[in-house]
């Protein structure tokens, strides 16, 4: 085991969440990633270890969050009118700008603050037909099993001429961390 993977075990074993999380922001703001950030080789691709364990978050955006902000800045004028966007709201007001009239964020499981409504998107009936503009939907629809039942849902919410945006997993891994994510 490397001297960096040994100070991780430690760091998890010895160090709170919350402290844990205030040296990764620290690292970030003075940009003291190992290996430094701009200094990966092609030699560096043969380590059995990820460059970064966090998806890259560390050195910026995620290679994934860079594509998805891509998407919606190529589609920000459809961010417009009443918009839901599923776990919160930080797409709509990114690329919303001043046409969002309304905001809402559907969350499936309780106690979410920023959630409006809360609903398995599967089973979402009590949601009103013909309600939304546009729907932004990131990193989501692959982690549902019945994607079809989703997607009749999102297609009957939406208003007449709205907008769906989607995203789906395609280059990072999707598990989820027991603790951490409620969804895990």
């Amino acid at each position: 085991m490397s001297l960096r993977d040994r100070a991780i075990v430690l760091a998890r074993r010895h160090l709170s969440a919350s402290t844990r999380e205030w040296v990764v922001r620290l690292q970030r703001k003075y940009r003291l990633q190992w290996p430094r950030a701009g200094s990966v080789r092609f030699g560096d691709f043969y380590r059995t270890t990820p460059i970064s364990p966090i998806f890259g978050i560390d050195r910026g955006l995620s290679v994934e969050r860079y594509y998805i902000e891509a998407f919606l800045r190529e589609n920000r004028a459809d961010v417009r009118g009443h918009c839901l966007e599923i776990g919160d709201a930080t797409y709509t007001r990114k690329f919303g700008d001043d046409r969002v009239t309304r905001m809402d964020v559907l969350h499936v499981v309780p106690g979410n603050p920023a959630a409006t409504s809360v609903a398995d998107l599967t089973r979402a009936d009590h949601v009103p037909s013909g309600t939304f503009d546009c729907i932004i939907v990131t990193q989501t629809i692959q982690m549902i099993y019945d994607i079809r039942a989703a997607l009749q849902h999102l297609h009957r919410i939406l208003k007449a001429g709205g907008v769906l945006l989607v995203t789906s997993h395609g280059i990072t891994k999707i598990g989820r961390r027991r603790g951490r994510d409620p969804l895990g």
